[in-house]
């Protein structure tokens, strides 16, 4: 009948052949008395670069509190205002090209209305050969001149509100769901879309 001992192997590599003694709390695995101190040294080396995520991300928390004008979206914010007021200078230049090339049109309208009006007068007071309807005349065209002049009835500002200059932008604030996506222990279960996990041994939820 043949003898077991019941050793069981060193789970660290196929070449060790030393006694497994050591039985991992977090794996199912055994190790010898040499390699568990090297499975200890792995597990700080991966703690070690936890932490260094887990600094990374507390770094990324502070810049942020303390400079929120990094925002991604804060980019594109002052990207929109950029565009926004670009539009709006190159209209408003369009803009008032086009009323200065129509007031100066209006202008030659009215002086050629002005000069034969004037000449009349001049000639009408040199020779002192006017009467009560001349002067009715003179005054009532001066003053249309001079009402054409200074309120332009011709000229106005239509705003149309079906094609706005500048596009509307808003800020939308998508909610975070708390959600589970992984257990540590066959007892726990997740359900409904990771939202829910319940401990069946002792029948809770949350």
């Amino acid at each position: 009948m043949a003898y077991s001992t019941g050793r069981q192997q060193c789970a660290m590599n196929g070449s060790c052949k030393q006694a497994a003694v050591f039985k991992c709390q977090g794996c199912p695995e055994i190790f010898c008395t040499n390699h568990v101190f090297d499975r200890r040294r792995k597990l700080g080396e991966e703690m070690n670069a936890i932490f260094n995520e887990h600094d990374c991300l507390k770094n990324r928390f502070t810049q942020e509190a303390s400079n929120p004008n990094l925002h991604p979206i804060i980019k594109k914010i002052d990207n929109w205002e950029k565009d926004s007021i670009e539009n709006i200078q190159l209209k408003a230049k369009e803009l008032r090209e086009r009323l200065l090339q129509a007031t100066a049109t209006q202008i030659n309208q009215l002086s050629r209305r002005f000069e034969p009006l004037s000449e009349q007068m001049n000639k009408g007071r040199e020779l002192d050969d006017f009467i009560e309807t001349d002067l009715n005349f003179w005054k009532q065209t001066l003053a249309l001149i001079k009402s054409d002049l200074i309120s332009p009835l011709n000229f106005a500002i239509n705003q149309d509100d079906e094609n706005p200059l500048v596009r509307n932008i808003s800020v939308v604030l998508k909610m975070i769901n708390e959600r589970f996506d992984r257990v540590f222990d066959d007892k726990v279960r997740i359900v409904e879309d990771g939202e829910v996990v319940i401990q069946d041994e002792q029948g809770y939820s949350r």
